[in-house]
Parts: C-alpha cells; sequence; structure tokens
C-alpha cells in the first residue's frame, strides 16, 4: 500500500474454518460486518464484528484476531 495515493484505503475480511472443530478465526480490517449463520440455528445469525482499521487508513495500524 505504499504506492498508493493519500487518502486511499481498502476494507478486507480474512477467516479461515477449521471443519472438523468448527472453529473460525479471523480478522475483519474495516469490512461491513459478515454474518455467521450455524448450521443447527438458521433462525438466528452473529455479527462478525470489526478487528481493526481498514488497510491503509493509517500508517502502523494492527489488526486482532478473533474466534
Amino acid at each position: 500500500m505504499a504506492d498508493t495515493r493519500a487518502g486511499l484505503f481498502v476494507t478486507a475480511f480474512y477467516g479461515i474454518l477449521d471443519p472438523a472443530s468448527g472453529n473460525l478465526l479471523y480478522c475483519n480490517a474495516g469490512h461491513n460486518p459478515p454474518l455467521l449463520l450455524r448450521a443447527q440455528d438458521r433462525e438466528s445469525s452473529q455479527s462478525l464484528v470489526k478487528t481493526g482499521m481498514a488497510l491503509g487508513a493509517v500508517e502502523d495500524a494492527s489488526w486482532e484476531r478473533r474466534q
């Protein structure tokens, strides 16, 4: 992102699902919160909150992992 013009940024969501355990490890960099739907309870959903700022919004930003 060092080559981008000032004021530009990107949002991103990255997740790793372990199908055996059903655990989802994710980082959400300023993206709209995705919804997690579980097979056993299709009537409700869980919002996966942001874990940091959008990519390129500030220099030296950090992101938290959630499970």
